[in-house]
């Protein structure tokens, strides 16, 4: 574990979006291409590690959360469509789409589904939104909900922690340390594994 009271942060570069761009998620592959979700417009949109837009690529309507799935594909949770798209960065091409039948969050708990979309099974865990993001350390998962909490849970859903703090984007580092946002204020967390502690930015 590494004590987040050591953690500095560098502001590297900030990247301006047009207006018509309303931004839900975002994802850094391997290389450094940075990947964001345009919820209003239906795209996935590829930036370069200097921050300049290489790719639109058109996916299922509502776009909202991403996942790496490989060096040169993410998966994508379209939320009106009620599927998840597999995007090729790379080519600029959505490959694959699997139907999930339902809201890909509120109310139904953690679906987990295998690589060509075939539900495994539902963590059962109470998800109050459909604007939640998700972000998974082992055999846990942690959750981000509008509703301004964040929540860590085990592989059973049973909850580990709870903290009141965010209300957007959630990512893991290597240590199981937590970063959350708070768009409303404008800050990002920090949050221990065991979830005792956190620090603010």
């Amino acid at each position: 574990m590494r004590d987040i009271d050591e953690t500095k942060l560098e502001l590297l570069r900030t990247i301006k979006f047009d207006k018509n761009s309303y931004i839900q998620d975002c994802v850094i592959v391997k290389d450094g291409k940075m990947i964001f979700t345009s919820g209003n417009r239906s795209m996935v949109l590829v930036y370069s590690s200097e921050g300049q837009l290489s790719k639109s690529i058109n996916v299922g309507k509502s776009p909202f959360g991403l996942s790496v799935t490989s060096t040169n594909t993410v998966a994508v949770a379209c939320r009106e469509d009620k599927m998840i798209n597999i995007v090729n960065i790379d080519d600029g091409v959505a490959m694959q789409k699997m139907h999930v039948g339902k809201s890909c969050f509120a109310h139904t708990g953690i679906m987990e589904l295998d690589s060509v979309g075939h539900r495994i099974r539902i963590i059962p865990t109470y998800v109050p939104s459909d604007e939640c993001y998700l972000s998974s350390n082992k055999d846990k998962f942690c959750y981000t909900c509008y509703n301004r909490f964040i929540s860590c849970c085990d592989s059973n859903g049973k909850e580990i922690w709870r903290r009141g703090v965010a209300d957007s984007g959630v990512a893991v580092d290597n240590c199981g340390n937590y970063f959350a946002a708070n768009c409303n204020k404008n800050t990002l967390y920090i949050i221990s594994a065991d979830g005792k502690k956190q620090n603010n930015f």
